[in-house]
């Protein structure tokens, strides 16, 4: 369970070494949270995310079923 969201993810990955994590929601929602050097969160900038945010930028139509 995202608990920030209050939706129920189908996949959770933690990338420590680019220190961010993303979660997929039941809908194919994107949110990523960590750090955000090199622009890894896919927000379009380079700055801390401490809660989950939705990634929706560049996504259109896209249902993503899986992070890595």
């Amino acid at each position: 369970m995202c608990t920030h969201t209050e939706r129920k993810c189908t996949d959770f990955r933690c990338v420590y070494v680019d220190g961010c994590t993303a979660a997929i929601t039941h809908d194919g929602e994107l949110y990523t949270w960590g750090d955000g050097a090199g622009g890894n969160l896919g927000y379009g900038n380079t700055l801390r995310q401490f809660i989950p945010r939705q990634v929706e930028k560049g996504l259109g139509d896209y249902n993503i079923i899986q992070v890595g």
